[in-house]
């Protein structure tokens, strides 16, 4: 795919799986400064395309780009960090534990600027072209109306991609880049099932035989016993839900706040999902399974 691009870069650098490069992937990108509720989003989105074999592309940079990361890792799934310095320069240096448990994970680190190159503000926007053009489409969680965010958002828009975007409050100036994109023809997402439906067909099968078969899942005891496992924030979630009924996210975060905050809510509901205790509708509605 990058080779399709306007200007590829003439040579890059990579640290860790190189196939990765040519596995369907979408970028997720946003602002340095994400709301709880951009956290959140970006976290779930990331690791809910990446459990379903998408690899996630990002920029590693503060923010949006480091919970990505994370929300791909925390499913188990691939990752691929673009730099904007030389891939032996970890920048910001609080994310080299990050680049590690990338590499750790069977993920990669890319750069096409030449070892040792430092973090000069100009080279952030060139890489953006990459982190767009290694993917069949760029999710946009949150982004201000002069974020950098934009720049590779009309990088995919020249590439072909598709754009996505995760709406926003309207008071809040991080919305203004994804609602603009909305109001500019982008696909609204969400949820993962916003970015599936618009994967091509042959693109599904690929990810589908990619997967490995799922574990056996081990018996569980009575349905009373399985609360039992949960730490303290997630029950304090897990009561509030409903088997028969589904409870908005917008009601579970004014009942628990601010005892517990809405990015630990957005994660808690994330764990509890994964685990199988619970199960989320269109609408940002949770259920429990049973």
């Amino acid at each position: 795919l990058l080779r399709q691009i306007y200007d590829p870069p003439v040579a890059l650098y990579v640290r860790g799986n190189l196939a990765l490069l040519t596995e369907p992937g979408i970028a997720v990108v946003g602002t340095r400064h994400p709301t709880p509720y951009g956290i959140g989003m970006a976290e779930r989105l990331a690791a809910d395309l990446a459990g379903r074999g998408l690899v996630i592309i990002s920029g590693m940079a503060r923010g949006v780009d480091t919970f990505a990361h994370r929300g791909a890792l925390m499913a188990k799934g691939k990752t691929v960090a673009v730099f904007g310095t030389g891939i032996d320069v970890i920048y910001p240096r609080e994310n080299k534990k990050i680049a590690e448990e990338i590499l750790a994970g069977g993920g990669a680190l890319v750069s096409e600027f030449a070892m040792g190159a430092f973090a000069a503000p100009q080279n952030f926007p060139i890489r953006n072209r990459i982190i767009s053009g290694l993917g069949i489409g760029v999710l946009v969680v949150e982004a201000g109306e002069y974020s950098g965010t934009r720049i590779t958002a009309r990088n995919a828009l020249e590439q072909g991609r598709e754009l996505f975007a995760v709406p926003g409050n309207v008071t809040n100036k991080n919305s203004w880049g994804p609602n603009t994109l909305i109001k500019q023809g982008a696909k609204l997402t969400a949820t993962w099932e916003d970015v599936w439906e618009e994967l091509a067909p042959p693109i599904k099968a690929q990810l589908a035989a990619n997967l490995e078969p799922a574990a056996e899942q081990p018996e569980t005891g009575s349905l009373f016993e399985k609360p039992a496992s949960l730490s303290p924030r997630e029950k304090k979630v897990y009561a509030l839900l409903k088997a028969d009924e589904a409870v908005h996210i917008d009601e579970l975060i004014v009942k628990l706040e601010p005892g517990v905050s809405s990015s630990e809510i957005f994660t808690v509901l994330f764990e509890l999902e994964l685990s199988g205790k619970i199960k989320q509708l269109p609408g940002k509605n949770f259920v429990r399974t049973f």
